[in-house]
Formats: structure tokens, C-alpha cells, sequence
């Protein structure tokens, strides 16, 4: 025996080592402590460490899918617990295959049977999931949690009942890692709070009302950050893959609502026999308020309304928030909608009707138009035979005073002959000579052009769309007869993506409804509305075109557009267009709303009008109408002249426009018309397939890689 081997054993004998470490803080180890004995006494360690022992091998954890055994079990150790020192005591459950903590709770005890029970059917009330198994020990606090197990799996025969509850030890429980877990990233920090209040003396674990009173005060505190601890770092932190676990890795939440993406099953299959909708309703006179909660539980077996409550004061009883809830359900279903779109969601935003916009609310009027108005009441009620006038307001009640023909040169010739001898008048200074004077028409004639009736009197101008009739045909257009366009990209959105996509799906019902809605274009709101989160016709060329930086074109597309004066001059020009295109081409004009086709509602289109020409084939296109500023066609870039023909350019934002409407509409042919002060352009484009469908893929492509994205930010 050497040396080192000999101080080893003197050691031993005087440090009285147990289990590799001595009573005096002398560290020896364990390897060199059997070599010692192995010389020393052979037979006596072979007794005591038997070599021929079968050890276990450890087999490779499996499990079916998420919801098909939840792990559960209590955690007596945490504060301190283990010496009855705190009375704070915890209890769970995970998903097995997720590794999902489903629920946390902290309370004085964690071996009332009837409190465990309780804690899990308030977790079976609220997600609506019954696991297949659970698994727990052999605890007397579990008796009533497994009774229920086993009576509410009873009817389900998949599994029988007795089968649904196992049982084992707590150190073999999955839930077990986990504890580890909380007592390395929270239980340290409140031990060592807590066991600065013994030592300091404000704390007796023998008097009952500390005791109760710690309960008191520390049980929200810690529940709370259990629940934080629960939601934001372990459901949400990333697993890595494990040895002898079959289990895949990723973060709990994702596993635990996308099982199919990991190989998993979803093991409850939830049915349930009624729905419940849920909707909140704004105040229209109190806007600071919290508004309206409402919820209506809907029988799915038969047509009938299970329950229904509102927190307003009419809510315990008949409450018009709930029958205004109703009729919208209904509306929706007639509709055959899957989700409440964005542009008649007005229930989940904050109310803006007291919020003034530049192009949405109050329209401004004319001064002879506005009417300063204040009712007043009668004091006394009037007698049954006497008519009590009220106040007409204040008004205009601008007339015209002169018989003759207004405006007329006559009169103006006469009135410079009375004031000839008066030639230092200061009326004599602002009159013109007669060859000079250009007229202008009014409300009262036609009068001198920079006078004072000539812009406060002018004749009003409206841009609403009208009917041109120049042939006989249907007194009304038909709906669209909008293909079923296929999209070749595949792409797997988030749930933010997702949601905004089944905001934007319509059925055919709906697009038609839409159409008609908003024939009169920009001077509704409800078209800007079903806009905003699509990509819109006249945009195509911009995203066709591009080749990079796509990131900086989503940003722009999402600003809103100002209205230039070549955009007014069009808006205003456009319905003397349409009827000079109708006198034109001898054809019925009718206007046209927004194009929304179903199988890909993320685009949308909004033709100028719509034509019925019974010389063509088929009968009923699209027209598409400009008005530029310019005097002639001749002085247009996007028309390009070949042996004396104009011709729109097919590289031009303009027909990729054009081609988008027809695409959308399904229309087979448009007419693109061009109209000048003093010419005009009209131009027959048939629809081009190819054309259109190398279009829509790079329309597609755009959208859902860098469009989407942005609208789900904002």
C-alpha cells in the first residue's frame, strides 16, 4: 500500500466519511475511498456493492399526441413547505407530449381532495379539453380528481373509464423536470425573502395568525407571478431535443396548438353544442365609457337562443343590444361569411363618428345652403285650435331683382351710358370694354367671369354616375360573372396572416352586395373601407415591374394617396366622358362598383363602367376612362402612334390596369377611352390570358411575401 493510500484509510477512520464527503468539510473521493476499501476488505465491499446487480435500463418516453396524458402532481417543497416553516403550497399540470404547463396554482395546502377536484374543473370549464389520461400518484388529494376523470370519460368509448387514470410514482412524473425548473428561475428569490422575516423575528411559524396572515398577503403575489413565469418564459421558451425522449422539440405553445406540424395528434376533438358569440358595444352619447359587453349562446341542434346577457342596465332583461346583435349574426349568414370582415367590424373599434376626416364625415355646402336654426319650446301647451309657428332659422333668401335677362350686355351697355359724365366714378374704373367681357353661367344666368355671383353662385357640378342609354337592352346590368382564378404560391401564414386573409374572404353574395354599394366610387366610404387592405388594379404595373427593394414598395402602397389637380380635373370630367363615349360608340352605359372576386379576395378592382353592346359577341364589357389636363391625345406618353394609329402601350400602368379589371370581372373585352379638351382616343383591348396569368403570379408573390406582413404590423 503506498503513501497516498495509507493517509486515505488513517483518514477515513478520523473523519468518519459517509457517502464520499467527511464531517470536517474534507472532500475525498469517491473513486479513491473504493480503491481503499477494495485493498482493505474485498469480500466486505462486495457484499455491500454487489457487481452482478441487473441494472434497469431506462426506456424512451412516448406518447400519442397533445391532450392525451396530462401530468399532474404537488410541489411540497416550495418556501420552505418541507418544514411546515410556510403554509404555501403548489399544484399542477402538463401535457405530456407539448410539455405545456396547462395550469399553476398556489394555496395553503395541496392535499385537500375537494380543492385539487375544484382546480380541475375550472381548467376543464375554461379550455373546453378533457385529456384522454392523467397521470398521478397515489396521494389522498387526488381521489376526487380522478373520480371525476373517470366519470366524465365514461360515455366517450375510447378508453375505459378505469383505464383513464394512472397511477404512479412521483419521481417517475414528467412534471417532476419542471419543478426543478421553478426553483431555479423563481422559488430562490421569495426563500430568501421570506426567511429574512423568521430570523428578523416578524415571523412565528407557531402562531397561526402569522401564519394566515402571510397566506394572505403572499398568495396573489406569488399566484401572479407564477401565471407571468408560466405564460411568458416556460410556454414560450424553446425545448431542445432530448436522449431517450421521442418527444419533439420546439416552444410548449406552438407544439401544443400546431400538433400536426410535429407529428402529434390532437387527441380531443372538441364538438361542442351550442356557440357563443361574443361582442362589445360602444356608447354613442358617453365615448370615455367602457362599452357594452355582450354574448349570445346559439344551440347548434336546433335554431334557437340558449342564453344571453348584456352588462348594460337592460341586460338582466330585453336589451336592444342583443336583438342589434342578432340582426347582425343573421346578416352575416345570409352572407355566408366565415369571420367578421374588416370594413363592417365596427363593434371591435373604438367609435369615429365624432372625429372630423378630410375625405369621410361633414361635406361642405354652399352659404345659401346653411341654415342657422335654434327650436324653442313653448312654455305653456298650445290650445288644440292654434298652429304655434316656429322659428324657420336664419337662411338666405338672396333673390333676383331684376326683370330682364340677367347678366345681359344690354343692361351693362346701358349702365355705362348713365355713368359717361361720371368718368372719375370708382365704378366707371372696374368696368371692362365690351369686347373684353367673357361670361360665365350661374344659378341666376349668365354673368360677367370674375364677379361675385360668377363663384359664389355657380352651377353645381355632379360627379354621380349615370345611366346612357342609346340602345335597347336590359334596364340593369347583370352581377359580374367573376372565374375561379387558381394561385400557384404556397406559403404557410402566421396566425396574425391568417386572420387578416379570413377577414378579407367574401362569398359571391357579398361581392355582388359590395358592387352595388359602391357604384358612386370615391364618394363613399365603404369603398375606401374594402380597400385598404388590398391590392388595388391601378397598383399592378407597380408591383409587375419591380425587381427589388419590394420592401420599400409595401411601405408606400400603405400611405395614403393625396389628391392632386389632375386627379380633381379626372374626377369631375369623368361622367361628360361617359356620356360623350356613350354618343360615341351608340352603346348603354352604366356605372360600376368594386370587383372583389372570391378566389382571391386580397385584389381588388373598380372599373368606370360598365358597357352593353349587343354588336359584340358578348354583349357586356368594362370601360375604363381618362381625363387628362392635356389639350390633345397627341401630347400623351402612354399613347404611342403607329402609321397614324394611337395605340395604348402595353408596358404602361394603364394596361396592366385595364387587364387587372378583366381578369377580376371576368369580362372579355374593355374599352379604353381617352378624353381631351379637343380630341379624344378610344381603344378596343381584348383579354390576354397569358398575359394576365404571368401577371397574377407576381401580384401574388408580392402580396403574401411583403404586403401581408406589413398589415399584420399595423
Amino acid at each position: 500500500m503506498n503513501l497516498t493510500v495509507l493517509d486515505v484509510f488513517l483518514g477515513i477512520e478520523q473523519c468518519k466519511i459517509s457517502q464520499g464527503k467527511s464531517t470536517n468539510s474534507t472532500d475525498v473521493p469517491r473513486d479513491l475511498v473504493h480503491d481503499v476499501m477494495f485493498d482493505l476488505d474485498l469480500v466486505g465491499l462486495a457484499a455491500r456493492c454487489p457487481t452482478n446487480r441487473n441494472k434497469k435500463v431506462k426506456g424512451q418516453f412516448t406518447t400519442k399526441g397533445v391532450n392525451w396524458v396530462h401530468s399532474m402532481d404537488g410541489h411540497d417543497k416550495f418556501m420552505g413547505y418541507q418544514n411546515r416553516t410556510f403554509p404555501l403550497a403548489v399544484y399542477s399540470s402538463i401535457d405530456t407530449a407539448s410539455r405545456k404547463l396547462l395550469w399553476l396554482r398556489v394555496w395553503v395546502t395541496n392535499s385537500d381532495p375537494k380543492l385539487i377536484g375544484r382546480w380541475y374543473l375550472e381548467y376543464l370549464y375554461e379550455s373546453r379539453k378533457m385529456p384522454s389520461i392523467i397521470r398521478v400518484d397515489r396521494g389522498s388529494e387526488t381521489g376526487s380528481m380522478a373520480t371525476m376523470q373517470a366519470f366524465l370519460r365514461q360515455n366517450h368509448g375510447d378508453i375505459e373509464p378505469t383505464d383513464t387514470v394512472v397511477y404512479g410514482p412521483s419521481t417517475a412524473n414528467q412534471i417532476e423536470r419542471w419543478w426543478r425548473e421553478l426553483h431555479e428561475r423563481l422559488k430562490r428569490y421569495f426563500k430568501v425573502q421570506l426567511f429574512m422575516l423568521k430570523d428578523q423575528g416578524l415571523y412565528d411559524l407557531d402562531n397561526e395568525t402569522h401564519r394566515m396572515l402571510l397566506a394572505f398577503i403572499l398568495i396573489l403575489v406569488i399566484q401572479k407571478q407564477l401565471d407571468s413565469f408560466r405564460e411568458t418564459i416556460w410556454n414560450t421558451h424553446r425545448i431542445r431535443r432530448q436522449k431517450n425522449i421521442s418527444l419533439p422539440d420546439g416552444v410548449p405553445d406552438h407544439i401544443y396548438n400546431f400538433p400536426q406540424e410535429y407529428g402529434l395528434e390532437e387527441c380531443v376533438k372538441v364538438e361542442p353544442c351550442s356557440v357563443t358569440v361574443r361582442a362589445r358595444s360602444y356608447r354613442s352619447q358617453r365615448k370615455n365609457d367602457e362599452p357594452w359587453r355582450l354574448q349570445v349562446e346559439l344551440s347548434r341542434e336546433k335554431q334557437s337562443v340558449l342564453s344571453q346577457k348584456c352588462n348594460c342596465e337592460g341586460g338582466a332583461g330585453l336589451c336592444n343590444h342583443v336583438i342589434g346583435l342578432m340582426y347582425l349574426i343573421a346578416h352575416y349568414q345570409l352572407l355566408d361569411l366565415q369571420s367578421v370582415p374588416p370594413a363592417m367590424s365596427k363593434t371591435s373599434l373604438p367609435q369615429t363618428w365624432h372625429v372630423p376626416q378630410r375625405t369621410v364625415g361633414i361635406k361642405p355646402k354652399e352659404i345659401d345652403e346653411v341654415v342657422l336654426q335654434q327650436v324653442k319650446v313653448p312654455l305653456s301647451l298650445p290650445q288644440p285650435k292654434k298652429r304655434i309657428r316656429r322659428i324657420d332659422g336664419v337662411r338666405s333668401t338672396l333673390y333676383n331683382p331684376i326683370p330682364d335677362c340677367f347678366g345681359s350686355k344690354d343692361i351693362i351697355s346701358t349702365f355705362r351710358e348713365h355713368f359717361k359724365e361720371h368718368e372719375d366714378t370708382q365704378v366707371n374704373s372696374i368696368l371692362r370694354p365690351m369686347e373684353d367681357l367673357s361670361l360665365t353661367s350661374c344659378k341666376f344666368g349668365d354673368v360677367a367671369t370674375g364677379s361675385v355671383l360668377s363663384y359664389q353662385q355657380k352651377i353645381k357640378k355632379t360627379n354621380n354616375p349615370k345611366v346612357h342609354v342609346k340602345v335597347d337592352g336590359p334596364e340593369l346590368p347583370p352581377n359580374y360573372s367573376m372565374p375561379t382564378i387558381d394561385s400557384l404560391y404556397l406559403f404557410a401564414p402566421s396566425a396574425g396572416e391568417q386572420n387578416v386573409l379570413e377577414g378579407l374572404c367574401v362569398s359571391y353574395n357579398q361581392s355582388y352586395l359590395y358592387e352595388t354599394e359602391t357604384r358612386e366610387q370615391c364618394d363613399t366610404s365603404k369603398w375606401f373601407d374594402l380597400k385598404a387592405k388590398r391590392l388595388s388594379s391601378s397598383k399592378f404595373k407597380d408591383v409587375c415591374s419591380r425587381k427589388k427593394d419590394f420592401e420599400s414598395l409595401a411601405e408606400r402602397l400603405l400611405r395614403k394617396t393625396k389628391q392632386t389637380e389632375a386627379m380633381l380635373h379626372g374626377i369631375n370630367t369623368e361622367e361628360e366622358a361617359a356620356s360623350a363615349y356613350a354618343d360615341t360608340r351608340d352603346c348603354n352605359v352604366f356605372p360600376s362598383g368594386i370587383v372583389i372576386n372570391p378566389s382571391c379576395p386580397y385584389l381588388a378592382t373598380s372599373p368606370d363602367r360598365r358597357v352593353y353592346d349587343p354588336s359584340e359577341a358578348d354583349s357586356w364589357g368594362l370601360l375604363e376612362i381618362k381625363c387628362p389636363i392635356k389639350d390633345s391625345i397627341t401630347d400623351l406618353n402612354y399613347l404611342k402612334c403607329v402609321n397614324g394609329i394611337y395605340r395604348l402601350k402595353k408596358t404602361h400602368s394603364y394596361y396592366y390596369q385595364v387587364m387587372g379589371q378583366m381578369l377580376l370581372s371576368g369580362a372579355p373585352w374593355a374599352d379604353f377611352y381617352v378624353y381631351c379638351k379637343q380630341d379624344y382616343h378610344l381603344e378596343h383591348i381584348e383579354f390576354d390570358n397569358e398575359f394576365c396569368a404571368e401577371m397574377k403570379s407576381k401580384l401574388d408573390h408580392f402580396y403574401f411575401q411583403y404586403l401581408l406582413p406589413h398589415f399584420v404590423k399595423t
